[in-house]
């Protein structure tokens, strides 16, 4: 009863309501943008990394010394816990032959929200293929 006497007063009691619900639904729909917008720039950071860490991986027929510095410097702008795989027929420690395919799979997982809203984590993974652009010469026994 006392709601309907609010919304039918005209002494603008109803407007202070509608505003400050106004308000509140506008917060929540930004809060929610951003959120959307921080986790679209990381999957596209993840398939970025993808990409540069297989090109790399191409020119130089191997996963070593190299690849990893490129991954830490990678992961500088992921999450602490994003991690890569690559599956293919190694030749020997780390060397894939010319023209052997490879699979690369990267994986992070950021919080939806961020700060203290972090509402539950999400999970990306990316994955890219490339094949290897060098040649391995074998040493004859």
């Amino acid at each position: 009863m006392r709601a309907r006497r609010i919304l039918g007063n005209e002494r603008g009691d109803a407007t202070y309501l509608s505003a400050v619900v106004f308000f509140a639904v506008s917060l929540i729909t930004l809060f929610l943008m951003l959120s959307a917008l921080s986790v679209v720039m990381t999957k596209q950071k993840l398939d970025l990394a993808a990409d540069s860490l297989t090109r790399q991986i191409q020119l130089s027929g191997e996963v070593g010394e190299d690849t990893e510095l490129l991954w830490d410097h990678l992961r500088a702008g992921l999450s602490e816990d994003a991690s890569y795989t690559v599956e293919t027929v190694f030749l020997r420690e780390g060397k894939i032959q010319l023209g052997t395919p490879f699979t690369l799979e990267l994986t992070a997982t950021v919080p939806l929200g961020g700060g203290i809203f972090s509402l539950f984590p999400v999970s990306f993974t990316s994955r890219a293929g490339g094949v290897s652009e060098r040649y391995w010469k074998e040493e004859l026994p």
